[in-house]
């Protein structure tokens, strides 16, 4: 597990490209942080990564508001530690 007790943030998780790009870290060990700014669907990512045996939390944010993303980066130093 190259990813063992690292955090990753991957913004548009919640579905296609990005959920898929998160599930894979997850599978090297990353605890991720599932950015969407659609949350039902960084929550079905999250439970996938989970059902996988992976560690995930999942966070609502729109990466085109920098307030957002101030509380997206606030929310994965807090929380993102395993």
């Amino acid at each position: 597990m190259k990813l063992k007790n690292r955090v990753v943030v991957v913004t548009g998780s919640g579905s296609g490209i990005g959920r898929s790009c998160a599930i894979e870290f997850a599978k090297e060990g990353a605890r991720v942080v599932v950015a969407d700014i659609n949350l039902q669907g960084a929550e079905e990512t999250v439970r996938q990564i989970r059902e996988s045996g992976g560690d995930s939390i999942p966070f609502r944010t729109d990466v085109s508001d920098p307030d957002s993303v101030i509380k997206l980066v606030d929310f994965t130093i807090k929380h993102g530690q395993n």
